[in-house]
């Protein structure tokens, strides 16, 4: 076995393989392309592979000049006890620490784990306190467990399909522009889509970045009839992936967006 270093994943979708081997699986309240997206919004990364798996690693938030904060560090159970771990916080160290980062690394750990960073020459600080995020809706086990909630098929902003035939009409639409995940102003569209019958609910979605925007049944509750969502390639640098969501009912909804989320279930 020869353990290689990597300051990124090779594929994303590894670090959720990750959790699950550590029962990390399923944070609160965040979907897996949340999970994955904090490679890339992390300072530096370190990632352990034992050849295609991924078996450890660490990551640091950072100022950039004067504190670091560690966090995630990890080794699956069965590659335990072989150092993994110390050549992750050591890696880390020393990129926060070496050339022009002069960096105060910091890390919160159960007491238990206080004794072995101290071996790795981290000194006992003030004890750290936290406030925990409280999302209005666990819109990561809806989004993952939507069948079995709801009875109905699962609604995601990471497939390829969007599963419209579960819905019979839709209600309160709103256009607005709000900030995306990269902090952009962008125009967005929620509407409100019901369901009736046994399994009755409603769902608030909404989407971003929309363009090309025209309903020419505002404000009336139609049935989706031969309503489509294509996955599609929008033009401009980057190629960005989007959806054309469109009615065949005399064109009724017709727009482009770049994703689109759940934000809110009724039932």
């Amino acid at each position: 076995m020869e353990i290689e270093y990597f300051s990124g994943t090779r594929d994303d979708h590894d670090v959720i393989e990750l959790y699950k081997a550590l029962q990390w699986y399923g944070l609160e309240g965040y979907t897996d392309a949340d999970i994955e997206r904090t490679e890339h919004n992390s300072f530096y990364s370190v990632y352990a592979y034992d050849g295609d798996t991924l078996v450890g690693l660490g990551r640091v938030a950072s100022d950039g000049l004067t504190a670091a904060v560690m966090s995630g560090i990890c080794v699956r159970p069965d590659y335990r006890r072989q150092g993994i771990g110390e050549q992750i916080v050591t890696r880390l160290v020393y990129h926060c620490q070496s050339g022009e980062n002069k960096l105060n690394v910091q890390l919160f750990c159960e007491d238990s784990l206080i004794r072995w960073y101290e071996k790795q020459g981290f000194e006992r600080h003030t004890r750290g306190m936290w406030k925990k995020m409280v999302l209005p809706e666990d819109n990561c086990r809806i989004r993952r467990n939507f069948k079995e909630i709801y009875g109905i098929e699962q609604i995601s902003d990471i497939a390829p399909d969007f599963y419209w035939e579960n819905f019979d009409f839709f209600g309160d639409i709103r256009y607005y522009s709000a900030i995306n995940s990269r902090g952009e102003m962008v125009p967005c569209l929620m509407m409100t889509f019901y369901v009736s019958g046994t399994s009755g609910f409603s769902a608030d979605i909404i989407f971003e970045n929309v363009s090309e925007f025209s309903i020419c049944c505002n404000g009336v509750k139609t049935p989706l009839t031969d309503l489509s969502v294509l996955k599609i390639k929008r033009g401009g640098d980057g190629d960005i992936t989007g959806y054309r969501v469109s009615s065949h009912e005399i064109g009724n909804i017709n727009f482009l967006c770049e994703s689109f989320r759940i934000i809110n279930v009724n039932t």
